[in-house]
């Protein structure tokens, strides 16, 4: 009955009114596709898929009062996505340009026989920054066979990544990696016909 509490009322209901209650179902449901989106994705990765228990089906009997509740559990969800993110190998290890495919190619010492490239090599100059492509731990470091110097991270989802014929190391065994996080330098060090960097994702022991 105070003219306070009804100026307040008043307040409220203007606010109220402000929210357009369609535009926010309509947004929330377009986040439920996304990351069924980004789900399918993973999976067709191998990787496994973010829960989004609760998620879906936002349907016509959302109220205001309902929506502090529903961002919230979607920030989690997002967060969740991050996490994932950033310890699944993405992008390019380092700027340059693709040299040479993962797959079959013709020797590149010469002859006419083919060989399996299991990695992506990238043209470079000696010193260029190779950087992680995932948050891991580091668990090899030091001269592997034909690899030459060499770096191997392991990730989440029995993920890892290799990077070879490095120059120079910078991160030693059981050190923590960030995703972007420079690790090493482009070199030409053993099995290589001039500086680059050999780059393999591996899921379980097999290079893909």
């Amino acid at each position: 009955t105070s003219e306070h509490y009804i100026d307040k009322l008043a307040r409220a209901n203007i606010i109220k009114n402000q929210i357009d209650l369609v535009k926010v179902k309509q947004s929330l449901n377009s986040i439920d596709e996304n990351i069924h989106k980004i789900n399918k994705s993973l999976n067709a990765r191998g990787l496994e898929s973010i829960p989004i228990e609760n998620a879906g089906g936002i349907g016509d009997n959302i109220e205001i009062t309902d929506i502090n509740n529903i961002t919230e559990f979607y920030a989690n969800k997002i967060k969740e996505i991050k996490n994932t993110l950033i310890v699944t190998p993405l992008g390019k290890p380092t700027h340059g340009n693709i040299s040479s495919l993962f797959g079959n190619r013709m020797n590149p010492f010469g002859g006419l026989r083919s060989e399996k490239h299991v990695g992506i090599d990238f043209k470079g100059k000696i010193g260029d920054p190779v950087k992680s492509t995932a948050k891991g731990i580091v668990i090899f470091t030091g001269v592997k066979g034909s690899y030459g110097k060499c770096i191997i991270i392991k990730h989440n989802n029995y993920l890892q990544t290799l990077y070879a014929h490095l120059s120079n190391s910078k991160v030693k065994v059981n050190q923590k990696s960030k995703d972007g996080e420079i690790i090493g330098t482009v070199g030409n060090s053993d099995r290589s016909k001039g500086p680059h960097l050999h780059y393999e994702v591996i899921h379980n022991d097999k290079k893909i």
